[in-house]
């Protein structure tokens, strides 16, 4: 009998690039992995490319869909395993944070996500938004900016400070016709970035960085506790900054 493995983490983007660890390891187990996430994200399937794990679109009709319920308590053994890292923090306690609670639950060192974490680049979307769409050049200074976090088209806009620069300020914008991963080489290329913590942080761990400085501004604005929880998870020597 075939073993399956479902995942329930459809959003966000960070969520879905940090989980990819324990995807594999379900491969690796034997598994098939069936992956479902929101309609608006399939071009996902795209970049995230492993044999053995299945991007299905959660509205479309995939094996044991009766069973791809939000609330639904996971199953970790057996020929079919459900894993819903969406409600990890539930099962595993409060104290191990949001992100590293969805590690917890399945009994995986959390630090392994960035090794396993990878994806394909499409060099020509990306050049595309640099130069036609961006109206950048080889060689620009330029500090990137992102104020948004959240998945589409459920984001939060974030007033974060920008400082006058002598550099050009390019800010990161849903572009339409565009995707998340066409923004590679602008984020690869920058002086500096400024951004409220999302999902750019886990690609960027993958990318060839000589920036300036790397200023991140938690989401929740410092006021809560979801510093301590995404900390921990990148290599980059961010430096967090709290609004007042």
């Amino acid at each position: 009998m075939d073993k399956t493995c479902l995942i329930y983490q459809p959003a966000g983007i960070g969520d879905i690039f940090f989980s990819q660890a324990i995807a594999k390891h379900y491969v690796r187990l034997g598994y098939k992995v069936i992956y479902p996430i929101k309609s608006n994200l399939m071009y996902l399937k795209d970049y995230l490319i492993f044999e053995g794990i299945s991007y299905v679109d959660e509205n479309s009709e995939f094996p044991y869909k009766e069973r791809y319920v939000q609330f639904n308590p996971s199953i970790l053994t057996g020929d079919f395993v459900y894993v819903n890292l969406d409600q990890s923090q539930t099962v595993v306690g409060l104290s191990e944070g949001f992100m590293l609670s969805k590690y917890k639950l399945v009994n995986l060192d959390y630090k392994t996500w960035d090794s396993e974490f990878s994806f394909n680049r499409n060099k020509e979307r990306e050049d595309k938004l640099f130069y036609e769409i961006l109206g950048l050049k080889d060689g620009d200074k330029y500090i990137l900016t992102n104020t948004k976090f959240g998945t589409p088209p459920n984001f939060v806009t974030l007033q974060i400070p920008i400082p006058i620069s002598e550099y050009k300020i390019v800010d990161m914008e849903f572009i339409e016709g565009t995707n998340l991963m066409d923004w590679c080489k602008t984020l690869e290329n920058a002086s500096g970035i400024i951004t409220v913590d999302t999902s750019i942080q886990y690609i960027m761990e993958k990318l060839e960085l000589n920036y300036d400085f790397f200023d991140c501004y938690p989401r929740d604005g410092g006021k809560g506790n979801h510093l301590n929880n995404i900390i921990k998870i990148f290599n980059i020597p961010w430096e967090y900054k709290i609004l007042n």
